[in-house]
């Protein structure tokens, strides 16, 4: 009954349904309301026929389905001579008959299904453990190292060469010191070697690399002193632009500014000297929630002081109030979104809870010196 009242729950936290299968592979029992149609469950039979292939290659009686983008983790009960799904089914078809599924979270399924084997067997297995556990097939390996060595007679072939290290090193160097005129030097370097294809397709391959430069930019950021919550928003906000980038000119326009961006945000920092560890970690509480609506109130409670404290230190080190500094920091996550993303105005107003979109727009403007839609005309990125 405990094993039912868990099932039930994991189909709610996970928005989809666990399917039993009994010891001949027949569909038992569906936990969790779903209005199920013959071939809702197309991948379950794979998973099962997966998981017997390969079973006495297996650590554990656990397997994980991975094809395109549908995942199913599966969990053998054997003192119930039966197996749980866990993972991707297939929605109605709406009337065009276009399959749609449902996606889920790799990381939370994995999450219940290792839950699931703990309740039955009291093992308390991690994630790392069971993906380390998979046997990866010797053919795969055979055929990744083939590829490693195709693309290194390619490259010594053509005489192709890589961007020199030294290069990249002056690039980072620039940013973990925030000296925005040695980064620009930097990128009017000359030299022989050419960008990594990181994918058959050219734009693709682009697209990669943008996002290798601002992952390297980005730990450069947080080495010159850049809040690592700042930072991480900041790259996560740039990576998805990059990944809506129709051109080649918009990737490399995304990825030069974010790198400027970086280093400014490195120069200001080193301006302000060591920092007050309470106002450090009012601003981290401030960066993590900057789409809610956040208050000086909030963040004393979350850091243990009282408001009039936090805002008498707060004032002190940085020269404006708890709620100035939070407005600064939504407007320039707004402006950003402005020029790197197609949302909407009044979806940016509610995204960083704004009280209104014409609220929004009085403070972008008393801060920019021009309406956010004015803002997105001059500096956003045009499409191709």
């Amino acid at each position: 009954m405990e094993l039912d009242l868990l099932m039930d729950y994991l189909s709610k936290v996970l928005s989809y349904p666990v399917r039993e299968y009994d010891a001949s592979f027949k569909l038992k029992r569906v936990f969790g309301e779903f209005n199920a149609y013959p071939d809702s469950f197309l991948y379950d039979l794979r998973t099962i026929a997966g998981f017997n292939e390969k079973r006495e290659q297996l650590d554990y009686p656990l397997y994980l389905y991975s094809h395109n983008d549908q995942t199913i983790f599966l969990i053998e009960n054997d003192a119930k001579k039966c197996i749980y799904l866990l993972g991707t089914v297939q929605a109605d078809p709406d009337q065009k008959q276009r399959k749609v599924y449902i996606e889920s979270d790799w990381s939370l399924l994995l999450d219940s299904g290792l839950l699931v084997y703990t309740v039955l067997t009291g093992v308390k297995l991690t994630k790392h453990d069971f993906l380390m556990s998979m046997k990866t097939d010797s053919q795969f390996l055979s055929h990744q190292g083939k590829k490693v060595i195709d693309t290194h007679f390619r490259y010594h072939e053509e005489q192709t060469l890589h961007n020199p290290y030294a290069q990249e090193l002056r690039e980072q160097g620039s940013i973990r010191e925030g000296n925005v005129d040695r980064l620009m030097m930097s990128f009017k370097e000359n030299y022989a070697g050419k960008l990594a294809r990181l994918s058959k397709n050219k734009l693709r391959s682009l697209k990669n690399l943008g996002i290798v430069v601002l992952a390297i930019s980005t730990r450069s950021a947080i080495e010159g002193g850049l809040h690592p919550e700042k930072a991480f928003l900041l790259s996560d906000s740039y990576i998805l632009s990059i990944d809506e980038a129709a051109t080649e000119n918009e990737i490399y326009s995304i990825v030069r500014n974010a790198e400027i961006h970086f280093t400014e945000l490195v120069a200001e920092n080193k301006q302000n000297k060591s920092e007050n560890p309470l106002v450090l970690r009012a601003k981290n509480s401030i960066f993590k929630r900057m789409h809610e609506k956040v208050t000086l109130g909030s963040i004393a409670r979350e850091l243990n002081t009282t408001a009039s404290y936090l805002s008498t230190v707060f004032k002190k080190e940085t020269g404006i109030t708890v709620h100035q500094f939070i407005v600064k920091e939504k407007l320039l996550v707004a402006a950003n979104l402005l020029c790197y993303s197609q949302y909407e105005i009044h979806e940016i107003a509610n995204y960083l809870s704004f009280s209104s979109q014409s609220h929004f727009g009085h403070l972008f403007k008393l801060h920019f010196q021009m309406t956010p839609n004015q803002y997105r005309l001059k500096y956003g990125a045009q499409e191709g």
